[in-house]
């Protein structure tokens, strides 16, 4: 008896100890198994985001003969309904809270970004009293922690403004653990 349950708590333990992972499947504004989004004014391309990563890449193509401005103010990130605000590459944590400034892709180029929502940036401080900025795994390693987000959405809110108007568009991700 003593045999069994000691091979239930190791296979219990190892299993809870597996990594997740993850596929994901652009659900809006087009079904897309790439992540991939295009119309006559952009390109979208997603980066999948992995374990340990923590951020959502993409590369955003201004297909237009004039600029592009993403706003980042008027951009954000929901994931199961839960919205928030994003920080992306060039943000600064002690700016997490003010008016972020527009990035402007020129006619014909390209931007490669990283985005990530702002409560996933914490400011610590270590045994050696140093503060400094972490941001939390935009997915979980662990999963057991990762099934959660099983049939999950995860819901970028684009804004961007080209001549001086203002334009937005939803892109939806379906979330699978597939381990």
């Amino acid at each position: 008896m003593k045999k069994i349950l000691f091979a239930l708590t190791i296979t219990t333990l190892l299993y809870s100890c597996q990594s997740a992972e993850y596929s994901f499947r652009m659900i809006r504004p087009v079904l897309s198994e790439t992540l991939h989004y295009e119309n006559d004014t952009m390109e979208l391309v997603l980066a999948a985001p992995k374990v340990h990563v923590d951020a959502m890449s993409f590369t955003l193509t201004n297909k237009l003969g004039s600029p592009l401005k993403i706003l980042w103010d008027d951009f954000s990130m929901a994931i199961n309904g839960e919205t928030d605000r994003v920080l992306h590459k060039n943000s600064r944590y002690i700016d997490k809270n003010s008016l972020q400034p527009n990035t402007t892709i020129a006619a014909g180029a390209h931007i490669v970004e990283k985005i990530f929502p702002t409560a996933d940036a914490k400011l610590i401080t270590d045994r050696k009293g140093e503060t400094r900025v972490i941001l939390e795994p935009f997915l979980p390693q662990k999963y057991n922690r990762g099934k959660e987000l099983h049939n999950s959405k995860i819901l970028i809110h684009l804004a961007y403004e080209i001549e001086n108007k203002k334009f937005y568009k939803d892109v939806e991700l379906l979330v699978k653990v597939t381990s």
